[in-house]
């Protein structure tokens, strides 16, 4: 997935002879968030998976990730993040699958550079001021050319 972008995840098993299965999610990824959902697509998003051990049951079978904000500008040890689930049997739960994995691949993307627009008032007759400008760019990879677009009128 990309940076800024959430992917949905579907988590699916059997359990045979119709007997209902639910997931538990024993791993979650280093960063980012996970959210509970009725479908990997679904526009809505639901409880936030804070801890491992997350049961999920009834018609929840899919998983929203989305990765930190900026996620290439912080220092990361790998942009590759696991997420680790097993399902039981309701009907049995000491009946447990072996353990299945997600992993989620967080691609970069170069956002836009930011910029701050500022305002100076200055009395007629004054020597004037100097002005700062201001713009950033979160990936930090190379060093930011500014330019003046319109230069003051009077």
């Amino acid at each position: 997935t990309v940076e800024d972008e959430r992917v949905g995840l579907r988590l699916f098993g059997t359990g045979g002879q119709g007997r209902q299965v639910h997931t538990v999610v024993e791993e979650l990824p280093a960063r980012g968030t996970v959210r509970e959902a009725r479908s990997a697509t679904a526009e809505e998003s639901g409880a936030l998976l804070e801890s491992c051990g997350h049961v999920l049951e009834g018609r929840v079978n899919s998983l929203h990730y989305m990765p930190d904000a900026e996620a290439f500008a912080a220092p990361l040890d790998s942009l590759s993040f696991g997420l680790r689930f097993r399902l039981y049997l309701r009907d049995a739960p000491d009946l447990v699958s072996a353990d299945a994995n997600f992993t989620i691949n967080v691609e970069e993307l170069n956002d836009l550079p930011r910029v701050r627009s500022d305002a100076l008032r200055l009395d007629e007759d004054s020597p004037g001021e100097s002005v700062e400008l201001y713009a950033s760019d979160a990936e930090l990879d190379s060093p930011l050319g500014l330019f003046i677009s319109r230069l003051p009128e009077h």
